[in-house]
């Protein structure tokens, strides 16, 4: 019998729905199926954001379950943490599954991915921040003290060790990116994970750091998601830089020597630049155009609605 894995992401009307749509195309078209059963669970856990009903039938014909529940009623306005609430409530739900993958919607496979399924390895599978943002580099880091605060105030050992930021290459506190959680047999971690957040945020802990529109909550969930990996910090394993790929910053990767070609990337996360229609051409090379992933990929794009932003780099 094949071991069954659970693959969980957020469908919402916008920008989120065409996502979750390429994402659900790419785990069929890149995922083999040799010794894994791999069941895909929805979630539209927002009252007012419903799917369109176009797309909630594509659901009904592609994922195991969407749960059209209005699960998140207490954070309405904090989208981010829209996730880890379906996460928490299918653990409940589908106890028998024991591996779980939470990922964005602003994701998709380029490559098989069995790879990361077949190790006995139980525990933690994530990926360092790309850059450093809400992080800290150490006690010199104006930052720093919200992090101690938060440790304090949850009561769990500071991290001994640091990991390296994917693009900026800064040794920071654990901190990672939410885009991509693999919990292999860690019973209860997303319910954990959600405790956690609920913690900080009702708290008046802060970080000096804010997002564009000057909230002072902004990355709440990743921060969550490092205090409480640090309760597991035993279990944690880094995964390969072809996993949550941020593909924004290819161009500037490119020029490192360990770089990664467009076709080495097993999962991508792209953020809102697949709306954009000149994207996908900018952080390619001609030789990468060439590749199956990108001719299979460049089909499926711009997504919409589109958008009209400068690129990153």
């Amino acid at each position: 019998m094949k071991k069954k894995v659970a693959i969980l992401f957020v469908v919402e009307r916008g920008y989120i729905e065409q996502q979750a749509m390429l994402l659900i195309n790419s785990i069929f078209r890149f995922y083999q199926g040799k010794n894994f059963s791999v069941d895909i669970f929805t979630f539209s856990p927002r009252e007012n954001f419903k799917p369109s009903h176009a797309v909630l039938d594509f659901l009904s014909q592609k994922v195991t379950h969407h749960f059209n529940d209005n699960l998140n009623t207490k954070f309405v306005e904090f989208p981010l943490i829209n996730g880890h609430i379906g996460a928490s409530f299918f653990e409940t739900q589908f106890p028998e599954y024991e591996d779980v993958m939470l990922l964005d919607s602003d994701t998709v496979f380029l490559n098989d991915f069995e790879f990361m399924m077949e190790s006995e390895n139980s525990g933690l599978f994530l990926t360092p921040v790309d850059n450093k943002g809400v992080g800290t580099l150490g006690r010199s880091d104006k930052n720093h003290e919200f992090w101690e605060k938060l440790y304090n105030f949850l009561s769990i050992d500071k991290p001994k060790k640091t990991i390296t930021t994917t693009v900026s290459q800064d040794q920071i506190w654990p901190y990672y990116n939410a885009g991509f959680v693999y919990a292999k047999r860690v019973k209860g971690f997303f319910s954990q994970w959600l405790n956690t957040f609920e913690s900080i945020y009702n708290s008046n802990i802060r970080s000096v750091y804010s997002g564009k529109n000057g909230s002072k909550s902004i990355y709440l969930e990743q921060v969550a998601l490092a205090l409480t990996a640090q309760k597991h910090k035993d279990q944690i394993t880094l995964l390969p830089n072809s996993i949550n790929y941020p593909i924004p910053f290819h161009p500037r990767l490119k020029q490192r020597a360990e770089a990664l070609s467009f076709s080495d990337l097993t999962h991508i996360h792209y953020h809102r630049w697949f709306q954009h229609p000149g994207f996908l051409d900018h952080v390619t090379s001609d030789e990468e155009k060439k590749t199956e992933q990108y001719r299979w990929l460049v089909k499926q794009l711009p997504l919409q609605p589109t958008i009209d932003e400068t690129f990153k780099c």
